[in-house]
């Protein structure tokens, strides 16, 4: 009997031995799969850095253009208000008035006066009489340009030229 018991105590035990060898075997596969995903996750992760960085660096340069880009606006800006400045300094007006009296149409009249391009300079144009020949030009355009109802630099911003 005593041999029996332990027969049986023997192949009860073979039995939980199987099992755990065959739980064992599975948690080895399920540890080889997720060591391979976890391999393949570090190596998306490293090529999603690599190109994080390069994007980081493409970023970089491209700021650093406009920064150069933008200092450059605000030197030509500084250039433009000290020449509009000093244009504005000089008597641009009684000057237009009289090429006005003188003058028959608009494009005669432009071309007699040196106007240089300044922010609201159209300011400066005296009130154009209905009876005035533009030669095709808007002369309501025009009228509002020199009543100072259009801004020019908000106009050439809505074109998309920066001033």
């Amino acid at each position: 009997m005593d041999i029996e018991r332990i027969k049986e105590k023997l192949e009860l035990r073979e039995q939980q031995l199987r099992i755990m060898a065959e739980q064992l075997s599975e948690h080895l596969a399920t540890l080889a799969t997720n060591d391979q995903k976890i391999q393949e996750l570090d190596e998306r992760f490293n090529f999603l850095e690599k190109e994080a960085k390069k994007k980081q660096e493409m970023l970089n340069q491209e700021l650093a253009n406009k920064e150069i880009l933008l200092s450059q606006l605000h030197s030509l800006e500084s250039l433009f208000e000290g020449s509009v400045a000093k244009k504005e300094k000089q008597v641009l007006k009684p000057k237009i008035n009289e090429e006005f009296k003188t003058t028959s149409n608009f494009v005669e009249f432009y071309s007699k006066i040196q106007f240089q391009p300044q922010v609201n300079s159209f300011k400066n144009f005296p009130q154009f009489p209905d009876s005035f020949d533009t030669k095709g030009i808007d002369l309501g355009l025009v009228k509002s340009i020199s009543s100072g109802k259009i801004d020019i630099k908000t106009e050439l911003k809505k074109m998309g030229i920066e001033i």
